[in-house]
């Protein structure tokens, strides 16, 4: 992250410095944008993106995040305060300020697997060295919607550029479970990967089971946020009303509504003498504040003025 920021930081400073003696030749006109403009552009957070494929380059990182899941009380935490990508407008009330909107995007799939012991293969021989695999696939998706103010500082073709915006995000998914070894009446307790055993698996009795495994993890509707955040960079003109920015970005304050926690488990059943799935709902909804400069993200963009 540190590493990110520093490169992010190095190039603005060389942007600024390729673009500085360009500040002092004439600027023709209709090359910058005026009061009344509006502009359509596009904008990516490298380092949403980074955090997302980074689930696939670390097995220990992919097993902690997914272990953050099922630490107590059993909520999934889906929400992404700064989206990897958005498309954004705004409209300039003056050479200096102008209003603008944005609605953006982020999601991440990822099978992660370990490898357990092949329980009939070890009934039948218990020196085997036979394998299963265990699998858990974590889908999550979520968006946002920001409508803001946007400050400009200077009137040449590089520029400061701060703004403050309202956020909406919102954000949902679901954790499932693929097993190697079976569930049967002589192996009610099957061999499972440790996280799922150690983290994953929140059963505590119900439904007539002495012992259950979950399926799926899902939350009942989507989590929603409402926040503040801010932004401060450079914006730089290299053809007539077309523009290139970088800017850093964070979420000072958020307040996000996580919805009901239900997890499908199954088990073997004595009662009825198979194999039986129980739908029980494991977390109730609950609230969070989250303030601090910890959520810091990096925007890169580029725009086009239209008269």
């Amino acid at each position: 992250m540190k590493k990110i920021f520093t490169y992010s930081i190095l190039g603005i400073v060389l942007l600024f410095n390729h673009s500085i003696f360009a500040q002092q030749k004439p600027i023709p006109e209709g090359f910058l944008p005026e009061a009344g403009s509006t502009a359509v552009g596009f904008s990516i957070n490298p380092i949403a993106g980074i955090r997302v494929t980074n689930l696939f380059k670390d097995n220990a990182f992919v097993g902690n995040t997914i272990a953050s899941t099922g630490s107590l009380p059993h909520q999934m935490f889906l929400l992404a305060q700064e989206p990897m990508a958005s498309i954004r407008v705004k409209h300039k009330l003056s050479n200096v300020i102008a209003v603008k909107g944005s609605v953006g995007f982020s999601g991440g799939y990822f099978n992660y697997q370990e490898y357990v012991a092949d329980d009939q293969a070890r009934l039948i021989n218990p020196l085997s060295e036979d394998v299963v695999a265990d699998a858990i696939k974590f889908n999550m998706a979520s968006g946002g919607v920001s409508v803001g103010i946007e400050f400009t500082g200077g009137e040449r073709k590089l520029r400061f550029v701060g703004g403050v915006n309202l956020l909406y995000a919102f954000g949902g998914g679901k954790i499932k479970f693929d097993y190697g070894n079976e569930i049967t009446a002589f192996n009610q307790v099957p061999t499972c990967m440790p996280l799922i055993t150690d983290s994953l698996n929140n059963f505590q009795g119900g439904g007539g089971l002495q012992y259950a495994r979950p399926l799926e993890r899902y939350n009942i509707g989507f989590e929603h946020g409402v926040g503040l955040s801010c932004d401060l960079g450079l914006e730089w003109f290299i053809v007539p009303r077309l523009s290139l920015g970088a800017a850093v970005t964070f979420t000072p304050i958020m307040v996000v509504f996580q919805p009901q926690t239900y997890t499908i488990f199954e088990g073997y059943s004595s009662a009825r003498s198979e194999v039986v799935e129980y739908n029980k709902l494991v977390s109730p909804g609950s609230t969070y504040l989250l303030y601090g400069t910890e959520n810091l993200g990096m925007s890169l963009s580029i725009h086009y003025y239209f008269k």
